[in-house]
């Protein structure tokens, strides 16, 4: 049965202008039901992070509207403190730099601020070992996160939000940096987060992970517009539309003094953690 609940997200002809007077966002339009797992495709500069900030309420739209939860998702809105703590403790993102988000002198004292802020002590001890174990940083946990390698930071970024139970996580390239173990963990974390009746949306250039993490995909064209909305399957097997994207190209490998060509899709290059 469809639901009559509004969407997690609804953006109606949304722009962004940034300061120096560049267009990030063009007429942008879509909607976020809940459960969606919705990535976010497009060439490098098309808008993919911007979008992130205006659905995190960091940034907002130069034109038209965004709702969040049927709610306006404005300056003013967040003004009040009843809309701006339940979006908080609802809609949680994890950004590109994880120094962005990591401030605690340990490992074990980031992933309990949330829930500890939250007024629940009792639940935030069992919790954050949860985070921890889930994320596989419990032996980091009396280290100070400054001191910790591009992946390790990212997997207590993750396990600092996912303490909270939100409903809606906003990623963006979250397999920068990760081993393929830690990629493993991630990908199963972020299943259940979903089939627990959570909302993602990833903005990512992983193609090769793409079904594992999304089952609709936005792609961005470089003008910032939605160039497509449609099922992951569909846009990956649009080998001409990923590559008039940037998302694909054709790759020349030499073998034995001969030039063959492929198609090759943009994604995942591991680096260790």
């Amino acid at each position: 049965m469809p639901s009559n609940d509004p969407p997690i997200f609804r953006a109606r002809d949304i722009g962004f202008v940034y300061p120096d007077g560049t267009t990030g966002l063009n007429g942008v339009s879509f909607d976020v039901p809940k459960g969606d797992r919705l990535a976010l495709l497009g060439a490098n500069g098309s808008g993919k992070s911007t979008l992130l900030r205006l659905l995190s309420g960091l940034s907002f739209p130069t034109t038209g509207t965004l709702e969040a939860f049927g709610e306006p998702l404005t300056e003013k809105s967040l003004e009040d403190d009843a809309f701006s703590t339940a979006f908080r403790r609802r809609v949680q993102p994890v950004f590109q730099d994880a120094d962005t988000q990591l401030f605690s002198p340990t490992v074990e004292e980031e992933v309990a601020f949330g829930p500890l802020q939250l007024g629940d002590p009792s639940r935030a001890a069992s919790a954050v070992a949860e985070a921890l174990e889930g994320m596989s940083v419990s032996h980091l946990r009396e280290r100070a996160p400054y001191r910790l390698s591009g992946g390790e930071k990212r997997k207590v970024a993750f396990a600092a939000v996912l303490v909270l139970n939100p409903e809606v996580l906003l990623l963006d390239e979250p397999m920068t940096g990760l081993d393929p173990r830690s990629v493993g963990a991630l990908l199963d974390a972020l299943d259940d987060f979903s089939s627990g009746g959570g909302t993602i949306v990833v903005a990512t250039h992983d193609l090769p992970l793409l079904k594992e993490m999304a089952n609709r995909a936005i792609v961005l064209s470089e003008d910032g517009r939605v160039a497509r909305d449609a099922s992951v399957d569909d846009i990956l097997a649009d080998r001409p539309f990923l590559e008039s994207h940037n998302l694909a190209h054709i790759h020349r490998h030499h073998h034995g003094g001969e030039i063959h060509t492929h198609p090759h899709e943009h994604g995942w290059e591991g680096t260790m953690s």
